[in-house]
């Protein structure tokens, strides 16, 4: 649980699961290794520049568990969607009725997940110091940048 407490709380501010975006078209970023990897990294080292106090990691982890079974209904949720999703193009093909309802279920996947994100973060956003904030939303930035430059290939 220790480990998922910063990526929630980054992606409470925004990040959601879209830091698994998809790599570069040629699998590496500006810095070396798959977009996905240097997010990782970036993740980890939030982790400890947060500097989270022994109560804050307490009070996070009572919101967390209190949220459990959303997050868990979220991510399968989502998982189901993108099974749907490949089972609907290869089954019926890229333009067919099954495959653009498959990718609308997707779409309210994600917009579920934003919005869950958004509810955990309202609630963990009081808990920490403007510094933590701010690193949060730098971090935020910087991830968003990584994204950006990978799409952009």
């Amino acid at each position: 649980m220790k480990a998922f407490i910063p990526c929630i709380c980054a992606a409470g501010l925004g990040l959601a699961l879209f830091a698994s975006a998809a790599p570069s078209s040629d699998g590496s970023g500006a810095g070396g290794g798959s977009i996905r990897s240097r997010i990782i990294e970036k993740l980890r080292g939030l982790r400890s520049d947060l500097n989270l106090t022994d109560t804050q990691r307490g009070e996070i982890k009572k919101i967390l568990v209190s949220h459990r079974d959303e997050i868990r209904n979220q991510w399968q949720s989502g998982k189901t969607a993108r099974e749907g999703m490949r089972e609907a193009v290869t089954a019926h093909g890229a333009d067919s009725a099954e495959s653009k309802a498959a990718a609308a279920h997707i779409g309210e996947s994600a917009r579920d997940r934003a919005l869950l994100v958004a509810r955990i973060a309202t609630e963990i956003k009081p808990l920490l110091t403007a510094d933590q904030v701010s690193k949060l939303q730098s971090t935020r930035t910087d991830i968003e940048g990584m994204i950006d430059e990978a799409a952009s290939k």
